[in-house]
């Protein structure tokens, strides 16, 4: 709508604020602002459920050993695992602290890119191999289609990122894989699959 109203030459030069100068033609200062707060709200939403399901993950692989038994601390008086929590955001407030913003959104995006195309992977080879433990209750409708196009668009989209958040985004996941390597290996995990 916002390039049919405005054509690509007019949105191109406004950059990140297209939408609110977009809205504010069309509502006025209000529709600037709701557009404003919008983007605001819709961003706290989604970094606040990132470092909660962060920490999440951090507290189970630590409860499985994968990482040390002290990152699975619960605080007493409030009943939540304040480690997991601060490895989680704690770089994150480095970075922000930083004005890394930018660097750090694409870090995070970069790595669940990663996340939905191994999934869409782990789907295919599980239905494949069809694993004695592996008893799904769900169909993908698509399938193999979908799966493989979804890892393909995912991996795909890493492309268009800046070569810094590549960088990093490969590090974490060289240290993450040397860390498995050198510690976690040989644990047997407790969870259930």
């Amino acid at each position: 709508m916002a390039v049919s109203a405005f054509g690509s030459e007019r949105l191109a030069p406004l950059g990140k604020t297209a939408m609110v100068t977009v809205a504010e033609s069309f509502l006025g200062p209000l529709g600037a602002f709701a557009i404003l707060l919008g983007g605001l709200l819709a961003t706290v939403s989604s970094a606040n459920a990132s470092i909660l399901s962060t920490s999440r993950a951090i507290y189970a692989v630590s409860k499985d050993a994968l990482l040390p038994r002290w990152a699975s601390r619960i605080n007493l008086r409030y009943g939540t695992p304040h480690v997991a929590l601060g490895m989680a955001g704690d770089p994150i407030l480095t970075l922000v602290l930083l004005g890394e913003v930018e660097i750090l959104a694409e870090v995070a995006s970069f790595l669940h890119l990663v996340m939905y195309g191994l999934m869409c992977v782990a789907l295919i080879a599980l239905r494949r191999n069809e694993p004695e433990w592996y008893d799904p209750d769900f169909r993908v409708p698509g399938y193999p289609v979908v799966p493989a196009i979804g890892a393909m668009a995912s991996f795909a989209l890493i492309g268009f990122m800046q070569l810094a958040s590549q960088l990093i985004g490969v590090a974490i996941m060289l240290l993450s894989a040397l860390w498995y390597y050198y510690y976690a290996r040989d644990v047997t995990l407790k969870g259930t699959i």
